[in-house]
């Protein structure tokens, strides 16, 4: 056999699409970590070329400019942030923060990347503190912060067996489909229905029961993190908050 030999530097040991550990959760109103103290965090990048390894913790600052901080210009405010971990031969492991979630702008060194989950930060420009759970392919990321500031229906009264939209985009990030809520019906004589109106138009629903209730659950999204809501007559009204959502990696 004649030619030259290539070799992979990052040889493949991990299935594709493979992730273990390399959590995320934010540690101030700029700051985050991505993985665990003392433990291994293993992950495919992107395109499933090669393994990225670290132990232990990275640290990522979104007021640093490349590796463990932001990929390119100024934060913005009420945005949406891509997590990323990067490698590339020679140089050490990192947490990077983009605005692209599949095209990172990736420092001089770094090759590879792949992204661990989203951040968003709020009007000041601080982030809304999160931790996620769970260590394979499919996260969940739960809100630390007032669930006072994530409320995205207050009294919603309408009445439409199609459904009500009801934005979530400000509290689940582009990439998801599924949302936690907690929904609260302020009538003992009229229900509420949720749920998502997917491309046949079918309405999922799901009964609210008991006045004043709170009732935490999960439902899918639109493709615009909508979800929808009606009451079942005139006279209820229902209010709504976001506890976190789920997310694919």
């Amino acid at each position: 056999m004649s030619g030259a030999l290539i070799l992979n530097p990052r040889p493949r040991t991990f299935s594709p699409g493979h992730i273990h550990e390399a959590k995320v959760a934010t540690t101030g109103l700029a700051t985050l970590t991505i993985g665990t103290a003392g433990a291994l965090s293993s992950l495919r990048n992107s395109t499933d070329l090669s393994d990225i390894t670290f132990t232990g913790t990275l640290s990522v600052d979104i007021t640093v400019a490349g590796a463990g901080g932001l990929d390119a210009g100024a934060e913005a405010a009420d945005t949406w942030y891509a997590v990323f971990v990067i490698w590339g031969p020679g140089v050490a492991t990192a947490g990077l923060l983009s605005l692209s979630s599949t095209a990172p702008t990736l420092p001089v060194g770094y090759t590879r990347f792949r992204r661990v989950g989203w951040v968003r930060n709020d009007g000041g420009s601080d982030f809304i503190a999160f931790r996620q759970q769970g260590s394979g392919a499919h996260r969940q990321a739960m809100y630390l912060d007032s669930i006072a500031n994530r409320q995205v229906l207050a009294a919603g009264a309408g009445v439409d067996g199609t459904g009500l939209a009801i934005p979530c985009a400000t509290f689940i990030p582009p990439s998801s489909r599924e949302g936690s809520f907690q929904f609260r019906q302020n009538s003992a004589l009229v229900g509420a229905v949720f749920g998502q109106t997917p491309a046949s138009s079918t309405f999922l629903t799901g009964l609210l029961g008991g006045n004043d209730g709170l009732v935490p659950t999960s439902f899918p999204c639109e493709s615009d993190q909508d979800i929808m809501y009606t009451n079942l007559g005139v006279g209820g009204s229902v209010d709504v908050w976001v506890l976190g959502y789920g997310d694919d990696l």
